[in-house]
């Protein structure tokens, strides 16, 4: 069973053994997988791990954004299947109570990635359908919304 817990001492070390996936924006300011793992976390207002307690599929947070939101950032081991089904579970618990507290929340996603994709959808979020290039023409992404639960506060201002 996959459990979302708060990051912890000597998660980023282990985690930096086995990420696969990584927004290169942040590797392009750092030296070494583990730099980013630590400059990600550093700069989140929460982060967590997915985990069995034996091993760390994915590492996750959330920088601040605009006022009320976030942009949501995950890096996995590239291996969910062995645990899909309790994953899937366990972040929609967990994408529920996130939203509980902002206006809405951004996220990125590579356009080849098409099982992240399909997450984010099943999570809610709208993908946009327009292809934007990351840094140093490595790869297109698209960009993700979802409303949280702040929003109508924000529409009926």
């Amino acid at each position: 069973m996959i459990s979302v817990v708060p990051v912890k001492e000597g998660n980023i070390e282990e985690f930096s053994k086995v990420a696969t996936t990584f927004d290169p924006r942040i590797l392009d300011e750092c030296p070494d997988v583990q730099s980013a793992l630590y400059k990600a976390v550093d700069e989140s207002t929460s982060s967590w791990v997915c985990t069995d307690g034996k091993r760390i599929f994915v590492l996750c947070g959330v920088f601040p954004h605009k006022e009320g939101s976030a942009f949501f950032w995950l890096m996995s081991d590239g291996d969910l299947e062995s645990c899909r089904y309790s994953f899937l579970k366990q972040t929609r618990i967990f994408f529920n109570r996130l939203l509980e507290d902002y206006t809405y929340i951004v996220a990125v996603v590579n356009t080849e990635h098409e099982k992240s994709i399909k997450w984010l959808k099943w999570l809610g979020f709208e993908i946009m359908p327009e292809k934007l290039p990351y840094a140093h023409g490595r790869a297109t992404y698209y960009n993700a919304w979802i409303k949280g639960a702040l929003w109508t506060q924000l529409v009926s201002e």
